[in-house]
């Protein structure tokens, strides 16, 4: 039971990883193209801003639930 448990939680930060980090690099290229972001691109690149706005406190509401 600990396996699936270890594959979610290396998944999850993956991708936290990506939004943090690599997105807002790809996200300069997308707006200094002058092309209309389609809709699903701006969701993501919106989750991605969140996430670094908010990460810290999202992290300690995580931790506050979890105990």
């Amino acid at each position: 039971m600990i396996y699936p448990i270890i594959l979610i939680t290396l998944a999850i930060s993956m991708v936290i990883f990506m939004l943090t980090f690599v997105l807002p690099k790809i996200t300069d290229a997308f707006i200094k193209s002058d092309v209309p972001i389609p809709g699903l691109t701006q969701a993501v690149m919106n989750i991605s801003n969140f996430l670094i706005s908010h990460g810290v406190l999202l992290f300690f509401l995580l931790i506050i639930l979890v105990v």
